[in-house]
């Protein structure tokens, strides 16, 4: 092996603080197909809390849940004016809404594991020991999915 690559295997002697590893691309996967775009969402800031990077990125969080949220209610919207049926002939069921909820919440992980390449693939190189993400990600599912509910329950309330 050469000595640039040596090096970086050779511990740090600085007091730089350890991070605890992220967790895997797979789980977010798990986060963003059953817990919808809250739920991803939720699942990937306490994914960054925990590696001690969430007051370097908050804004970009910030900024994509306001972003998704807001695209969730357009979606119950215009679910629920008849809007699809009016442009593009389309008669959704609810199921179908919850198929372009899932899409939505896995072009977020497509944008945040590729923002967040890096970190993803230095975690999976580390020796350390990655921890068990269900618990996590079960409280993120149960929770976007409420969130979604509370969502969906507003705009049926103010629609009709």
């Amino acid at each position: 092996m050469s000595d640039n690559l040596q090096s970086l295997l050779q511990p740090t002697l600085t007091n730089v603080p350890k991070t605890k590893p992220m967790y895997s691309v797979q789980s977010h996967f798990f986060a963003a197909f059953f817990g919808g775009p809250v739920g991803f969402l939720l699942f990937s800031f306490y994914n960054v809390y925990q590696a001690g990077l969430a007051k370097k990125w908050w804004v970009r969080y910030l900024v994509l849940a306001v972003v998704l949220i807001v695209a969730e209610i357009l979606v119950f919207v215009a679910w629920k004016s008849d809007l699809f049926s009016t442009l593009f002939s389309l008669n959704l069921e609810s199921r179908e809404v919850r198929y372009i909820l899932k899409f939505m919440a896995l072009l977020a992980l497509g944008g945040v594991y590729l923002w967040q390449k890096e970190l993803f693939q230095i975690s999976a190189f580390k020796a350390e020991e990655r921890p068990a993400p269900w618990v996590p990600v079960i409280a993120c599912i149960a929770t976007g999915s409420a969130v979604s509910l509370i969502i969906s329950a507003g705009v049926i309330f103010y629609v009709g």
